[in-house]
């Protein structure tokens, strides 16, 4: 396709971006700052759930194999799933918002946080996502696969406009994926190395455990590069602003 900006070249977008004074320091502190933010509040949610539900039983003086225990269980088990999937979701937006930021050249530390109160608008979207995947899988493998490239960029898009429903997103999403899937695929494979690089130094201690957050920035700006691209080659065709069926 003339035009077609390589995963090369992507790549290399994304390193200038994080390159800019601040930019590549910023987002490593912002992602170990939320995942040690996330990590503490899955331990305490956790305990609270464990704690809790065993206090409220005793509480409420419900018998070990009563009905009430398996009710009170089954609400417990529910709200730590809820609790995990928003948990999930404001890591989801805060990594994918900093990648955009970073490309945009207008990173700052708090954006390592700005999933808190827009969680639940990740979720959505990730569980309307996961749906329709779903469903294409039950028909095939290779439908599936497809679908999954084609909603990609519906995440992005809903950090761009989160007014917008999820049904919006994954349609804009599969409009602007139009053509450009293989892209995304060979963007992809393109970081084969630096996986293999960081599952090495992963073996070791301590050290290797920090390896994913001097990597993160990188894979995740270069994808903030293709979506940008995407969006740069919509406003030159004249289609930037319309919503695809």
């Amino acid at each position: 396709m003339e035009g077609t900006v390589t995963a090369a070249e992507l790549r290399s977008r994304a390193w200038r971006a994080l390159s800019a004074p601040g930019a590549y320091g910023t987002f490593v502190l912002g992602s170990i700052a939320l995942s040690a933010a996330l990590f503490a509040a899955a331990l305490l949610f956790a305990g609270g759930f464990v704690g809790g539900s065993a206090g409220l039983a005793m509480a409420c003086g419900i018998e070990q194999g009563s009905p009430a225990l398996y009710v009170l269980s089954f609400a417990g088990s529910a709200a730590l799933v809820f609790g995990i999937l928003y948990l999930v979701s404001f890591s989801w937006w805060s990594q994918t918002a900093m990648g955009m930021a970073a490309m945009r050249g207008g990173l700052r530390f708090a954006h390592a946080f700005s999933g808190w109160g827009n969680g639940w608008r990740m979720a959505s979207l990730l569980l309307w996502q996961s749906t329709f995947i779903t469903l294409w899988l039950l028909l095939l493998v290779v439908p599936g696969i497809r679908a999954a490239f084609s909603y990609a960029l519906a995440p992005y898009l809903l950090i761009d406009h989160p007014d917008w429903t999820p049904r919006q997103c994954i349609a804009e999403s599969r409009r602007l994926m139009e053509g450009h899937r293989w892209r995304l695929f060979c963007l992809g494979f393109s970081f084969i190395g630096w996986f293999l690089l960081v599952g090495v130094v992963s073996l070791v201690p301590v050290v290797g455990n920090f390896a994913q957050f001097f990597f993160t920035p990188y894979i995740q700006t270069s994808f903030a590069a293709f979506y940008e691209d995407l969006l740069d080659r919509g406003d030159r065709e004249g289609q930037g602003g319309g919503m695809g069926a």
